[in-house]
């Protein structure tokens, strides 16, 4: 039995247990007596210690050498710290700053469309009145229409560069200073948390960053499309592809790459985030269009036919894209983008099945 066992066995167990015990018991006291002296070396009460052997001097020089190392590495993060505050201070500003133009944009353009309507009815009821030529004779005189396009995709999305390189191009080419046209490089992503996960991953995250930055510092797409084109042709990766195209077309690769991987890179794409989910009806895939505040839908890839229809007779002779023979040469190439295929879905099973990725 246990207790027959000889002194030699159990005592020594006992002893250790009871060592171990006042040694958890000795490291407490240990660390409370530390704080205690590292406290008051911290607050200058140890200044002036006069310290007996030169052991308990090289003690106490330890203690206070760390407590000033602990002052200045305190004060540092409390410098990086009101860094941080002040830089997540002017991120929301900014932010704020950006909801408030594109709210003022929709007013504008509400108060737009409903001066347009006005408009309308008092044509219906007066003629414009003719304007005098240099003859003597009368001419009318009558502006050109204009389309807003409002594209919607993602960088690396098959059927947007699709779109960016070969819908897109034709429409301008066939309309030009006809055309409004926005990009808005977001599609499908989600906004978790205030962090935006990109559809494809990072690099399309960097891809959509990098051509917002492009359009905020050149806003008309007569600068800003070539080189947007240009990414989205490319095969490579966005920030690859951005390396040989940014400098082609005269923009500074650092410059553009600093904006995108910058706050003011991620403020752009929270404000695409902001327009793209406020859509109305929300968009069913990328690419999305929206014409003159209306979604073409499936229809998207007809849209060069769409804009020859609305055109005034004067006007739409003098365009060669809606010409029969250049509607019927290129039927086939714009029909085959109504079929969906390659689009990218927020459903991810259904991306895989229309992409097969």
């Amino acid at each position: 039995s246990a207790s027959s066992r000889p002194w030699s066995v159990q005592e020594p167990v006992k002893k250790l247990l009871e060592i171990r015990e006042q040694r958890a018991k000795l490291k407490e006291a240990e660390g409370r007596l530390a704080a205690k002296v590292f406290d008051n070396a911290a607050g200058g009460l140890m200044s002036h210690y006069a310290a007996g052997s030169s052991e308990e001097h090289s003690f106490v020089s330890g203690f206070l050498q760390g407590a000033v190392q602990a002052s200045k590495k305190s004060v540092e993060q409390q410098g990086e710290f009101a860094k941080q505050l002040e830089s997540q201070s002017d991120i929301v500003t900014r932010l704020e700053g950006i909801v408030a133009e594109l709210e003022d944009e929709m007013r504008k353009q509400n108060w737009k469309k409903t001066a347009e309507k006005v408009g309308e009815g008092e044509d219906k009821e007066q003629e414009a009145e003719p304007e005098s030529d240099e003859e003597g004779g009368y001419q009318e005189k009558e502006a050109k229409p204009k389309f807003d396009i409002e594209f919607y995709m993602e960088a690396e999305c098959p059927a947007c560069k699709a779109f960016a390189t070969r819908v897109i191009p034709a429409v301008l080419n066939a309309f030009d200073d006809m055309i409004n046209l926005t990009a808005i490089p977001f599609g499908n992503a989600a906004v978790v948390n205030g962090t935006i996960h990109c559809q494809h991953g990072p690099d399309e995250c960097l891809g959509n960053k990098i051509e917002l930055c492009v359009m905020d510092l050149t806003p008309k797409w007569q600068d800003w499309f070539p080189v947007f084109k240009c990414i989205e042709k490319s095969h490579d990766s966005p920030l690859n592809a951005s390396k040989k195209c940014l400098p082609t077309y005269g923009y500074d690769t650092e410059n553009i790459l600093g904006c995108a991987r910058g706050d003011k890179g991620e403020l752009l794409h929270l404000a695409a985030a902001k327009k793209t989910l406020s859509l109305q009806p929300p968009h069913k895939w990328t690419p999305w269009l929206v014409m003159d505040g209306k979604p073409l839908g499936d229809k998207a890839g007809s849209i060069l036919g769409m804009i020859c229809k609305k055109l005034p007779e004067h006007i739409h002779e003098t365009v060669q894209a809606c010409n029969p023979k250049y509607e019927e040469q290129n039927k086939e190439t714009l029909a085959a983008f109504d079929s969906k295929r390659g689009y990218c879905y927020p459903d991810k099973a259904l991306t895989q099945l229309m992409t097969g990725k």
